[in-house]
C-alpha cells in the first residue's frame, strides 16, 4: 500500500517538506557517482561512498554530533527503494504538519526527531551504521497523528484489491507501528525499527506537549481536542441516562399499544437498503453487486468514500465497466482535490487498458487539476500518448 496523501494536505507550497526530500535525492545521486568512480572509503571492510562517510553514524565516530543530523539525509547507496520509500512517505505526511507549524517548526522536528531516534538505534545497536531518513519520517508521521487524529490518508493498493482506498488516520499510523513492533521482535534483520518506533513517539509526544502548553494553537482537529470533545460527549451521556432513571427530567410513561383499529402497515424498504446495510456490515462484495443494479438517481446519492469503496470492489471481481461508473459517480463528490486526481487517473488507466475505451480515458485525464502531483501528470501524458499511438 503506498500512501498518496491526506485529506488535510495544503493548498499552499510547503518549501521545507520538499527542500529535505531534494537534499536525500542529492546525497543519493552523488553517492551513486561516487561509487560508479570507485571514489570511496572503507568502515571495516565495507566500502561506502565518500559521501555516506562524511554524513552517516559510523563506529567510532559517534562524538562527531552533525552525524545525528546529517545521517538522516543518507540512504542505502547499493538500492534506490531505501530512498523512494522514505520520499514517499515524507511527502504524503510532512505537507499537512509543515502546514501546521510553519517551515522552521518542521525543520526543528525533523532535526529533533532524527536525533532522538538515531539515539535509540544507537541504544539497541552499538557500533552499527546508521543512515536513512526513517526515523525523522516516522517522527512526522506521529506529528501527524497528534494533529490530525481525524483526517484520512490515502493509499494507493497494487495487491489483491486494487484501487485507491481511504483509511482513517489512527488506522493507517497503527499499521505501520504494528509491522515496526513486528519487525523489531526480530522479523528482519538490518532494519532500524527502534528508531522508527522512537520517531513515532517523539513526533506524537512533542505536539501533545505543545498543544498542553499553549505553544501550538489548538485547532478542532488536534488530539487534544479531541480528547476534550470525547469526555464532554461521556459527560452528556452521563447526565442523559442519569435523567432518564429518573427525577424532574423524566417524561411520563405513555401507552403505545397501537389501536386494533389502525394498523400500522409493515415499511416497505427503500432500494437501496440491501446495498447501504451491507456497507454498513462490511459486506462490500454484496454492496458492490446491489449498487451495481440501481438507477442512477440512487447510485449518486452514496458518499464519496462508499462509492470508491463499491469502485475498487467492483475492480477486484474485474467488473471494469461498472468499476469505472462509480468512480465516475464519485468524483464530483471531492470537490477536485488531490483523492480527485487520483481516482481520474485510475479510472483512465482502466477505461484504456481493461475496457479499450480511449475517448473514456482521455476524458478522465482532461479532467486533472493543474495543481495535480508530478508524478500524476507524468502518467496521464504517458497514456495520453499511449492511446494516440493506437
Amino acid at each position: 500500500m503506498i500512501p498518496l496523501g491526506t485529506d488535510r494536505d495544503p493548498n499552499r507550497p510547503t518549501p521545507a517538506t520538499f527542500s529535505i526530500a531534494a537534499l536525500c535525492v542529492a546525497v543519493a545521486v552523488t553517492a551513486a557517482f561516487q561509487l560508479g568512480r570507485g571514489d570511496t572509503t572503507l568502515v571495516g571492510s565495507n566500502p561506502m561512498p565518500r559521501i555516506i562517510g562524511a554524513l552517516a553514524v559510523l563506529p567510532g565516530h559517534g562524538w562527531e554530533v552533525w552525524r545525528w543530523v546529517t545521517y538522516a539525509l543518507t540512504h542505502d547507496w547499493l538500492s534506490i527503494w531505501h530512498l523512494i520509500g522514505n520520499m514517499i512517505f515524507l511527502l504524503a505526511f510532512g505537507r499537512a504538519v509543515e502546514r501546521r507549524l510553519g517551515s522552521w517548526g518542521f525543520i526543528g522536528l525533523f532535526v529533533a526527531a532524527s536525533i532522538l531516534s538515531g539515539l535509540t538505534q544507537e541504544w539497541l545497536e552499538p557500533r552499527g551504521i546508521l543512515v536513512g531518513a526513517s526515523g525523522a519520517i516516522c517522527g512526522v508521521t506521529g506529528a501527524f497523528l497528534a494533529l490530525f487524529p481525524r483526517a484520512r490518508v490515502r493509499f494507493l493498493n497494487l495487491f489483491i484489491l486494487l484501487g485507491v482506498f481511504s483509511l482513517p488516520a489512527p488506522i493507517a499510523v497503527g499499521i505501520q507501528v504494528f509491522f515496526d513492533l513486528y519487525g523489531l521482535m526480530g522479523a528482519n534483520a538490518g532494519v532500524a525499527y527502534g528508531a522508527h518506533l522512537a520517531g513515532y513517539v517523539a513526533g506524537f509526544g512533542a505536539m501533545v506537549v505543545l498543544l498542553k502548553v499553549g505553544w501550538l494553537s489548538r485547532t478542532e482537529w488536534d488530539v487534544v481536542y479531541a480528547w476534550k470533545q470525547r469526555s464532554r460527549r461521556k459527560a452528556m451521556r452521563d447526565a442523559v441516562d442519569a435523567s432518564q432513571r429518573g427525577g424532574l427530567w423524566q417524561a411520563p410513561a405513555r401507552d403505545s399499544t397501537p389501536s386494533p383499529a389502525e394498523p400500522t402497515p409493515p415499511p416497505v424498504a427503500p432500494p437501496d437498503a440491501t446495498a447501504r446495510r451491507a456497507l454498513a456490515l462490511q459486506d462490500d462484495n454484496t454492496a458492490a453487486a446491489e449498487w451495481a443494479h440501481l438507477p442512477p438517481e440512487l447510485q449518486s446519492k452514496f458518499t464519496s468514500a462508499e462509492l470508491l469503496r463499491m469502485g475498487n470492489m467492483l475492480a477486484s471481481h474485474q467488473l471494469w465497466k461498472e468499476a469505472v461508473r462509480a468512480w465516475t459517480v464519485a468524483i464530483p463528490k471531492l470537490d477536485g482535490g488531490a483523492q480527485a486526481d487520483d481516482v481520474r487517473l485510475l479510472a483512465a488507466v482502466v477505461s484504456w487498458k481493461r475496457i479499450g475505451d480511449g475517448a473514456g480515458a482521455l476524458a478522465f485525464l482532461d479532467g486533472l487539476c493543474e495543481r495535480a502531483s508530478q508524478q500524476a501528470k507524468q502518467a496521464a501524458a504517458t497514456l495520453r500518448a499511449e492511446v494516440a499511438s493506437a
